[in-house]
């Protein structure tokens, strides 16, 4: 096992080197946003005070994106209680802390947020055990931008471009498995490295794009076989439409097209050939407060060989997830997790090839 960790270790360490924020957002003062409280006085937090009721909106760079933030200050005076929102703690009540500030997302002509502040925990009996409980008081707010419809125009002339491209590089571990022939190799193991690139385009920005992505076996690193190798390549072009009703920080798209997938074989002693296919594929994604990103997908395909009939039988089922950081040159590294199982079936003949794929890639 002493080749498999010194590999790790040289994996780790040809990851770009990436620092702490992501690219800097661009200011315009002249777009603001409008504070509104509500004017019931018990529906607001005590000792709440905001430092403005105007507060300028930034564009900030994220991916493709450009989107319009807030960074909203104020002070809570309340001795021993906290202030949250969105599960961030604004104000520590065990610090002397008195001023906070976080930076939202606008994502709609009246965006609106909710504040909680929360008192010191006393001990209440319930159902004969001590609980530790605190006073709650709440207050949604809503931040208003008047010109709402000439921020998106303003945003789209910001966009700094409308594709990505990403390359990647990563280990997999892969079993392969045929029944049902005479071949001398029914079982294949191989932990090799995978190279992938895929490239995106925004057809609709915010509603259409179009991705296509590869996979290739550059090199077998340890299999079980003598003079024996296999490589696996497959491709996916795709169209995708961004759900409308699904809000910031969250993205639902729904992504649709064709596959094709084959082996290349030593000696052409075991695999498969030409598989194609249409497939299904959601992506959810989510933006994370520092501007990185979530995502986790499936993807499922009906293959058939060449252009023949598709069947069930034959298919393949994958998903995973991947993290992206933003450099502070722009530039996206990516962090992906990929699964996926291929089943063929091709008369008495029946292959499956499972794999586990851990990558690390660098966009532009």
């Amino acid at each position: 096992m002493k080749w498999m960790t010194a590999l790790f270790f040289l994996f780790i360490n040809i990851l770009p080197v990436y620092g702490v924020e992501y690219a800097s957002a661009s200011s315009s003062e002249e777009w603001q946003v409008t504070l509104t409280r509500s004017q019931v006085a018990n529906e607001k937090v005590k000792k709440l005070v905001w430092d403005a009721e105007e507060f300028s909106i930034d564009f900030q760079k994220v991916g493709f994106e450009v989107k319009p933030v807030v960074n909203l200050t104020g002070k809570f005076t309340r001795e021993d209680w906290g202030l949250v929102w969105d599960k961030e703690h604004l104000i520590d009540p065990k610090t002397n802390q008195t001023e906070f500030s976080f930076v939202i997302t606008l994502t709609e002509e009246k965006t609106p947020l909710q504040l909680v502040a929360v008192g010191p925990k006393e001990e209440v009996e319930m159902d004969d055990q001590l609980v530790e409980l605190g006073e709650i008081e709440t207050e949604k707010i809503t931040l208003e931008v008047k010109d709402w419809e000439k921020l998106k125009q303003e945003l789209e002339k910001q966009r700094v471009k409308r594709y990505s491209i990403m390359a990647a590089l990563g280990l997999t571990s892969l079993t392969y498995q045929e029944t049902g022939t005479d071949s001398k190799y029914p079982t294949y193991n191989m932990i090799g490295l995978t190279a992938k690139g895929s490239y995106q385009y925004l057809l609709v920005p915010q509603r259409w794009d179009f991705v296509a992505s590869s996979f290739f076996t550059v090199l077998p690193i340890m299999d079980n076989l003598t003079n024996i190798s296999g490589r696996f390549f497959g491709l996916n072009l795709r169209a995708g439409y961004t759900v409308p009703y699904v809000k910031d920080p969250w993205k639902l798209m729904v992504l649709g097209g064709l596959y094709y997938t084959t082996t290349i074989v030593s000696s052409n002693e075991f695999g498969f050939k030409h598989m194609t296919g249409p497939q299904i594929y959601p992506l959810v994604q989510r933006t994370l407060n520092n501007g990185d990103l979530v995502s986790a997908y499936f993807k499922f395909s009906p293959v058939a060989s060449g252009f023949g009939l598709l069947s069930l039988s034959s298919r393949e089922i994958a998903f995973g997830g991947g993290f992206t950081h933003w450099l502070n040159n722009g530039h996206p590294l990516h962090l992906l997790l990929d699964f996926s199982n291929i089943q063929i079936s091709i008369e008495n003949q029946k292959s499956t090839a499972t794999t586990f794929t851990l990558s690390s890639g660098y966009g532009w």
